[in-house]
C-alpha cells in the first residue's frame, strides 16, 4: 500500500464519525504494515507513550489520533469493537490518560501560614497567604522574588492577564486592593501603586474577585463578598454583596442584583460573557426544604441579566465552575461534595461528586460543613476542557468525566494535609496544589523524571528563625491530634477547648 492511500484512509477516520464500513481488522494490519519507509511523519507518531507525555502535546495538530488508538489495538490483538470512531472521541481518551502523566515536580513551603490563593501570571507564580502577603516566585529560577506586604490577612488573590504585574487582592478586613508592583528594589515591602475600594458593609469580606479581559470590559473587577458574622442567628448574617469595580477608571461600576446574600463565589466563562455565583439562599428564598444555597448565570451582554438558577444543597459554597462548552455547572462545598448539573436538562444535579474524609480531624458532635474545608479546588482542566479536577479535604486531588454514567476517573494525586487552593499553568503543563500547612506543590509532566526537588533553596526572606527541620505548630498539632494526646471538646456551640492528655 502507498503513502497516499494511506493518508487517505486516515483522513476518512478524521473527518467524521461515521463507521470503518468493509473495512476488516487484516485490513486494518495490511495498511499498517505497508505504509511507505518515507512517510516519516506518519512514522513518528507510532510512539503514542511519548507523544502522550511530550511538554503541550495538547496544543499540537497531530494528523490521525484515530489510526493511532486502531494501531495500537490491534497490534495487542484486541478488536476494533468500542473503539473511538472519531477524532474528537479519541482526542478526549489521549487527554483522559495524559493528566496521569502529571507528577510531583518541586515542592516549596511558605511557613505556617495557609496559601489561599494562587495564580500564574508573565512567566511568574503569586501566592496569597493569611499572613497578609502576596508573594512573587520565580518558577524557573527557584527562587522568591518578592514578598509584597498588606495591611490585612489575604482572603482573596487574582491577577490580571491584560495588565502587566497588576493584581487584585480581597483583605480580610473587606477591602479590595488593586495593586500594581515591580521586581526592582527590595525584596520587601508594599506595592509600588495600589487602589483600595472599602467593602459597602464592615461586615462584608471579599470571597472571590476575578478580572474580566474582553474589549468591552478590559480591566473590569468583579468582587463577591461573604458575612463575617460568625453567629449565623443574628438578622443580618445572611447579608452579602456583588460588586463591579473599574480598575482602569478607579471607580466602582455598580452592584448586580439580586445579590444581597452571601456571595461564596464567582466565575466566567472563556468568552467572558457567562458570571456563575453561588451564594447562600436568603431566610425566605429557599427553593425546596433542603434548598440551602443556589447557583445563578447572568448574561453580561444583557447588562447583567439572570438567565439560570439551579437550588442547591450546600450549606456552605467554596467553587463554582462552568465548563468551556458551556454544557455543565457545578457547586463544591464544605461538605465533601460537587453538585454538577446539566444546563440542557433540568434543575436536578446530574451527578454528585465525593471526596472522602477529611484529613483534619473532626468533631462528632458538630455537622461537617460547619467544621470541614471540603472541596476548595475545581478547575476543567487542560486541553479541550471536558474533565474536571478537584482538590478536597481528604487530600486527594480527582480527574471526573461528567459524559459517564461513573462520572470518577482517577486519583491524580494524594497529599498528607487538605488541599486548600489550586492553579492550572496557563499552557496547562503545570498544576500546583497548596495545603492547608502552606506547603505547595507544582505537579509536572517533568516530574516524572524523578522525585520532586526543593522549589526554595534559600528561606531567609520566610522563616528567618527556623530550620528546615523544624515541624511547624501546625503540623505538630496535627500530630498530636492523630494520637490523640489532644482531644477537642465542642460545649454549647462554643469554640472548642483543647485538653492535653
Amino acid at each position: 500500500m502507498h503513502t497516499t492511500e494511506f493518508r487517505r484512509f486516515t483522513a476518512t477516520r478524521r473527518s467524521s464519525s461515521t463507521d470503518l464500513i468493509g473495512v476488516s481488522n487484516d485490513d486494518v494490519k495490511k495498511i499498517i504494515n505497508h505504509i511507505d519507509a518515507t512517510a516519516d511523519a506518519a512514522a513518528k507518531l507510532l510512539d503514542v507513550k511519548e507523544i502522550t507525555i511530550e511538554r503541550s502535546f495538547a496544543s499540537k495538530k497531530w494528523p490521525s489520533w484515530s489510526s493511532l488508538s486502531l494501531a495500537r489495538s490491534l497490534d495487542d490483538g484486541s478488536s476494533m469493537a468500542g473503539l473511538p470512531r472519531s477524532h474528537a472521541e479519541v482526542r478526549s481518551v489521549e487527554l483522559q490518560r495524559s493528566l496521569r502523566f502529571l507528577q510531583p515536580f518541586r515542592v516549596f513551603t511558605e511557613g505556617s501560614s495557609d496559601v489561599v490563593d494562587l495564580d500564574f501570571s508573565n512567566g511568574l507564580l503569586y501566592s496569597g497567604s493569611y499572613d497578609s502577603t502576596v508573594k512573587i516566585w520565580d518558577v524557573k529560577e527557584k527562587q522568591l522574588r518578592k514578598s509584597l506586604k498588606f495591611s490585612a490577612p489575604i482572603s482573596r488573590m487574582k491577577m490580571s492577564s491584560s495588565f502587566k504585574n497588576t493584581g487584585a487582592a480581597c483583605l480580610q478586613n473587606g477591602d479590595l486592593v488593586v495593586f500594581r508592583h515591580s521586581l526592582d528594589g527590595s525584596d520587601e515591602g508594599g506595592a509600588d501603586a495600589s487602589q483600595v475600594f472599602p467593602a459597602s458593609n464592615n461586615r462584608f469580606e471579599g470571597s472571590s474577585v476575578l478580572w474580566t479581559n474582553s474589549k468591552a470590559r478590559n480591566g473590569w473587577v468583579f468582587v463577591s463578598y461573604d458575612n463575617k458574622e460568625s453567629d449565623r442567628r443574628e438578622l443580618t448574617a445572611h447579608l452579602g454583596d456583588l460588586r463591579v469595580f473599574d480598575a482602569v477608571r478607579g471607580a466602582e461600576i455598580g452592584g448586580i442584583k439580586p445579590g444581597s446574600t452571601r456571595q461564596l463565589d464567582i466565575c466566567l466563562n472563556e468568552s467572558e460573557q457567562l458570571l456563575v455565583a453561588g451564594a447562600v439562599s436568603g431566610p425566605a428564598r429557599a427553593l425546596t426544604p433542603d434548598t440551602f444555597s443556589h447557583v445563578r448565570v447572568w448574561d453580561l451582554r444583557a447588562t447583567f441579566r439572570r438567565i439560570l438558577e439551579f437550588g442547591c444543597r450546600h450549606r456552605d459554597i467554596n467553587k463554582v465552575t462552568i465548563s468551556p462548552d458551556q454544557l455543565y455547572i457545578t457547586s463544591s462545598g464544605t461538605d465533601g461534595k460537587s453538585y454538577l448539573w446539566d444546563t440542557r436538562y433540568g434543575s436536578e444535579p446530574l451527578h454528585v461528586l465525593e471526596h472522602g474524609d477529611s484529613r483534619t480531624p473532626l468533631s462528632p458532635e458538630r455537622d461537617r460543613e460547619d467544621a470541614d474545608t471540603g472541596v476548595t479546588f475545581a478547575s476543567w482542566g487542560t486541553g479541550d476542557g471536558s474533565l474536571l479536577v478537584t482538590g478536597s479535604s481528604d487530600g486527594f486531588v480527582k480527574v471526573w468525566d461528567p459524559r459517564r454514567a461513573d462520572p470518577f476517573l482517577y486519583d491524580l494525586a494524594a497529599f498528607d494535609d487538605p488541599v486548600m487552593s489550586g492553579a492550572f499553568s496557563p499552557d496547562g503543563d503545570a498544576l500546583i496544589i497548596g495545603e492547608t500547612t502552606g506547603k505547595a506543590t507544582v505537579l509536572s509532566y517533568a516530574g516524572r523524571h524523578g522525585p520532586p526537588e526543593d522549589f526554595v533553596q534559600d528561606r531567609s526572606m520566610l522563616a528567618p528563625n527556623a530550620s528546615e527541620a523544624e515541624e511547624s505548630g501546625v503540623e505538630r498539632a496535627q500530630r498530636l491530634l492523630r494520637a490523640g494526646q489532644v482531644v477537642l471538646v465542642y460545649e454549647d456551640g462554643e469554640r472548642p477547648a483543647v485538653y492535653g492528655r
